[in-house]
C-alpha cells in the first residue's frame, strides 16, 4: 500500500459521542483561516498549542521568501504572524512554564542542522536557544523533527532521528529553558534512532519508540538511564510511529504502521497495542481483520483517549481505501470506522481538552482532489473526539 506524501489540510473536528457505531453524519464546520502563502503554507506536522491568553499558536512550513512562520489565531479566526523562521519546522510549539513557546526547526541555525528556538508571544522576540551539530562529529544530533516535551523539572526533552549524512544514529537530549544542552543517550544501529516524540509518564520517566528491524519501545530517566522495554518482532507489530499515550489505567497504548497477524498489506497491516509500564506488551487489535479491510490498515498516527475512556485514531485503507477514523476500547473492540475520501495521517490533542486536531493528506489522488490552500477549522459545538466532515466520495 502506498504511503501518502503530500499534506494538504488541518482539521479540528468534534463528534457527539454515542454508545452505538457512528454512521458518519455530516457535521458543521467553520473555516477560521485560509493561508494565502504570504502568511504561511502547509501547517503540516504541527498541532496547535493553546496559550495563556486562550489563543492558539502554531507553525507553518513556508511564507513568501521565508521557510516557516510562527502564528497566533484567535477562536474567532483572527490570524497574526508572530515571526518568520529561517528554516522549516516539522513539529509544533510547547508552551513553557515561563510563558514563552519553544519549538524546533529541522535545518538552519549556526551549523545548518536544526535549531531549538523560543518566542515570546507578547513581544514576538524570537531567540535561537540551541543550534545542532555544535559538538564534534555532530554528537549532539541533527535534524530535530519530533518536537519537545517540557517535563515536571521544567527542562525540555526531545529526540533527533538517525542522520547518516552527519554520521549520527539518533539521540535523546535534555535542554534547559536557557539553552544548556545535554545528550542523554545516543542510539546504535540496532536501535536505529527514534521514530516519534517523547512523553513523560506519571512515574516521571520518559517513553518513546525507535526504529530497528521492526521497532522498539524504550524508557529513559531524566538523568539518562536508558532501557529498551520491548522489541517488536513483526508478528506483534512493526514500525511504531508517533509515540505513545499513557492512558487513565496507567498503561501505554500505541500503534504500529506495519506487522501484525494480517498480511493483506505488503509488510503487514498494522496493530494497536497495550504495554504495561515494565514492558509487557499485548497486541489488542490487528488491522485488516474485517472483510476487504473496511476496518483500515497502516495506522501512521498515534491515539488519543477521550472522556468516554475509549481511544480514537485514524488509519489508511478502509471501505474506499482512503482511510478511516476509528474507536477502540482498552479491551481491543474496534468500532465506528468512518470511511474517508483522503488518507488521514496523524492525530494529536490541543492543549485544551475540548479540541482535537486531525491531519489529512492527499493520498496519491491529486487529480481528484482540489488544490485549496490549507485551512484551520473550528467546530460549532464542543463535546470532543472525531468526526468525518468530508464526503465519502472523492470531490
Amino acid at each position: 500500500m502506498g504511503k501518502p506524501s503530500c499534506w494538504r489540510t488541518i482539521f479540528t473536528s468534534l463528534l457527539m459521542l454515542a454508545a452505538t457505531t457512528v454512521a458518519a453524519p455530516a457535521q458543521t464546520f467553520t473555516s477560521l483561516v485560509s493561508f494565502d502563502g504570504a502568511d504561511g503554507v502547509n501547517p503540516m506536522y504541527a498541532p496547535l498549542a493553546q496559550g495563556r491568553d486562550r489563543n492558539f499558536y502554531g507553525t507553518t512550513r513556508g511564507a513568501g521568501g521565508n521557510t516557516g512562520t510562527v502564528f497566533k489565531v484567535t477562536a474567532e479566526g483572527k490570524l497574526t504572524t508572530l515571526a518568520f523562521l529561517a528554516a522549516q519546522p516539522y513539529s509544533g510549539l510547547v508552551l513553557a512554564t515561563n510563558g514563552s513557546f519553544y519549538g524546533a526547526t529541522a535545518l538552519g541555525g549556526a551549523h545548518d542542522w536544526g535549531t531549538i528556538f523560543k518566542i515570546n508571544p507578547i513581544t514576538r522576540e524570537l531567540t535561537t536557544v540551541y543550534s545542532f551539530c555544535a559538538q564534534t562529529n555532530c554528537s549532539d544530533g541533527a535534524f530535530p523533527i519530533f518536537g519537545l516535551v517540557q517535563a515536571s523539572n521544567r527542562k525540555f526533552y526531545g529526540t533527533t532521528p538517525n542522520a547518516p549524512a552527519v554520521g549520527n544514529p539518533g539521540t535523546i537530549f535534555e535542554i534547559t529553558p536557557a539553552g544548556k544542552f545535554t545528550t542523554l543517550h545516543t542510539f546504535n544501529e540496532t536501535d536505529a534512532g527514534p521514530s516519534g516524540p517523547l512523553i513523560q509518564a506519571s512515574n516521571g520517566n520518559l517513553y518513546g519508540t525507535a526504529g530497528g528491524p521492526y521497532g522498539t519501545v524504550f524508557e529513559i530517566t531524566p538523568t539518562g538511564k536508558f532501557k529498551t522495554l520491548h522489541i517488536f518482532k513483526g508478528a506483534d507489530g512493526a514500525a511504531p510511529s508517533m509515540g505513545l499515550l499513557q492512558a487513565s489505567d496507567g498503561n501505554f497504548y500505541g500503534t504500529t504502521q506495519q506487522g501484525g497477524a494480517n498480511n493483506s498489506c505488503p509488510f503487514g497491516c498494522g496493530t494497536v497495542f497495550r504495554m504495561k509500564p515494565k514492558g509487557a506488551l499485548k497486541t489488542i487489535y490487528n488491522f485488516c481483520s474485517q472483510a476487504n479491510c473496511t476496518d483500515g490498515s497502516d495506522p501512521i498516527s498515534g491515539l488519543v483517549q477521550a472522556s468516554d475512556g475509549n481511544f480514537y485514531g485514524v488509519s489508511g485503507g478502509g471501505a474506499h481505501n482512503r482511510g478511516t477514523v476509528f474507536k477502540i476500547t482498552a479491551a481491543g473492540k474496534l468500532t465506528g470506522c468512518i470511511p474517508m475520501p483522503r488518507n488521514p495521517r496523524l492525530t494529536c490533542p490541543f492543549s485544551s481538552n475540548s479540541f482535537v486536531t486531525r491531519f489529512t493528506v492527499d493520498a496519491g489522488i491529486a487529480m481528484a482532489m482540489p488544490r485549496a490552500s490549507p485551512e484551520v477549522f473550528r467546530p460549532t459545538t464542543c463535546p470532543c473526539a472525531f468526526t468525518s466532515a468530508l464526503p465519502e466520495k472523492p470531490i
